[in-house]
């Protein structure tokens, strides 16, 4: 657990104590934890379909530190031990011998550096899922099942379908583990309605706070409703996410991106592949093993397999974020095959070891290159040098300060460190059905009334109308910008596409 701590202190920190500027999606958490912070109520002021359970986060932490960035890289640090600590109890519980710390070190050593520095809810959920499944390592009663209910019910907070997938796997194993222990079938009905109903109770105190504040119907509407209509619309949220990130997985230039490409192979093929191995293993071989044996391995190859294979849009990113379980059935595989195969375990070692020392001297590096420094109002950020910076970041502080209105129309990643405010209730807009045509029409209204001086954005959306998809709605948006606004710097280009600062005409 320290070995994690001071390896991902290295990650998001520049010592000893700047944080990095990271632009992903934990900027979108900050964002709209800074809107609860500034009173307004989420999912009426500002859309969110994910449960609140990161944003609660953020406000917590803003309330009580005021609003600095270093609260993100220290909230990843304490995510990492977190996943540490869960991750050495479930393994303790199923592996036998000193190797029960290999899935720990795999977790922490290969993939999180590429995977795993995401402070939002996909990397907080997990950790309650794995306390829950510890408690039922260690416990096989009442409490046990209450404890275990409250838990995946905090999950659930964090990302709303987990908690719910693992509870179903624990149901199935409740079954499977009272008929081979000859329980009754009264007493497995009661230990099911005892974990579901604890989870049902403590997700609902959880919620209510944003149930009342927004009202029932806009809470469930964005939810549960937008997510199942409109979520695979995103380009990055069906599978074909699969193929382009094998593709890019596979564009090689130098040994860090063949470390990286090597880490994401596993998570995308083989701890999936294991997790279907354990199930023809246990098949083929559970009767020369009493239930005792199994029992274990088999909740947590049970839970493995629900979060890995329900994931509908399956990349690098999201299939680590739920690695733990599998880890440990994966390594839990190799020991079984050291039976046969003595070098098994052995080998394990060795590479492990290699990769924690690979890993390591990674982390040394990123200290040692020469960042650059942003003086920001969240705080002073360390950089890699990038006129993507200077385009963005650099250009909007010299021309406004803490507390202004701007737009930024693709993702919201300018919010949080510099401060500024977002004048509509959607932090995304994307050219496809993921942004609805009343998205669009709001914005419009809020833009209009509120007539921010800059908007940051993505002129990939300034397309004839023969050019635009079916599910594209941002026509109305393009019109409104280009007839009320000019471009005021230069183009920049970032993964989500060409990004220019407009500037209102009058």
């Amino acid at each position: 657990m320290l070995a994690a701590g001071i390896f991902i202190y290295l990650l998001v920190f520049k010592l000893p104590f700047t944080p990095f500027l990271n632009e992903v999606d934990h900027h979108m958490f900050l964002y709209e934890g800074m809107r609860l912070f500034d009173g307004d109520v989420m999912y009426r002021d500002f859309f969110q379909f994910t449960f609140p359970g990161s944003q609660a986060w953020y406000w917590l932490m803003f309330s009580i530190f005021g609003l600095k960035y270093w609260i993100l890289s220290v909230t990843i640090v304490a995510i990492a031990v977190g996943s540490a600590w869960t991750c050495l109890k479930v393994s303790r519980e199923v592996i036998s011998g000193n190797l029960f710390i290999i899935p720990t070190l795999l977790f922490v050593f290969f993939g999180f550096r590429w995977d795993g520095l995401d402070g939002t809810h996909r990397m907080f959920s997990p950790i309650f899922l794995m306390l829950a499944v510890w408690i039922l390592l260690r416990r096989n009663d009442v409490k046990g099942y209450l404890l275990a209910g409250c838990f995946c019910a905090i999950a659930s907070f964090f990302t709303q379908q987990r908690g719910v997938y693992v509870v179903a796997a624990f149901a199935v194993f409740i079954v499977a583990d009272g008929l081979n222990t000859s329980k009754k079938l009264r007493e497995i009905a009661g230990s099911i309605a005892t974990l579901s109903g604890s989870f049902l109770v403590v997700l609902a105190v959880l919620c209510s706070y944003f149930i009342i504040t927004a009202g029932p119907e806009p809470f469930f509407a964005a939810t549960l409703e937008y997510p199942a209509k409109f979520y695979q619309y995103a380009v990055y949220n069906n599978f074909d996410i699969l193929a382009l990130d094998l593709k890019s997985t596979l564009e090689i230039v130098d040994f860090s991106t063949a470390f990286s490409a090597a880490a994401s192979l596993f998570y995308l093929f083989a701890l999936p592949s294991s997790l279907l191995a354990f199930w023809i293993v246990f098949l083929l071989k559970r009767k020369q093993h009493a239930w005792r044996y199994w029992r274990g391995i088999v909740l947590v190859a049970l839970v493995g397999s629900v979060l890995t294979f329900t994931i509908t849009a399956p990349n690098t990113s999201r299939l680590f974020q739920v690695a733990l379980p599998g880890l440990i059935v994966f390594v839990w595989l190799i020991l079984y095959a050291n039976e046969r195969f003595t070098f098994a375990a052995k080998g394990l070692a060795i590479a492990t070891a290699c990769l924690v020392l690979l890993s390591s001297i990674q982390a040394i590096r990123v200290q040692t290159f020469p960042h650059q420094l942003l003086e920001t109002p969240s705080g002073t950020l360390a950089y890699n040098p990038s006129p993507i910076i200077d385009k963005r970041y650099k250009w909007l502080m010299e021309r406004t300060k803490p507390g202004d209105i701007v737009f930024e129309a693709y993702q919201p990643y300018i919010y949080f460190p510099l401060l500024l405010r977002n004048p509509t209730k959607y932090g995304q807009i994307w050219d496809s059905d993921y942004t609805r045509p009343e998205h669009v029409a709001e914005t419009i209204a809020d833009l209009a009334a509120k007539r921010p001086r800059y908007i940051l954005w993505n002129n990939d959306y300034n397309k004839r109308p023969e050019a635009r998809s079916a599910g594209d709605h941002t026509a109305p948006l393009a019109d409104y910008l280009q007839q009320n606004y000019r471009p005021a710097s230069e183009t920049s280009e970032i993964p989500e596409g060409h990004i220019q600062i407009w500037e209102r005409i009058n």
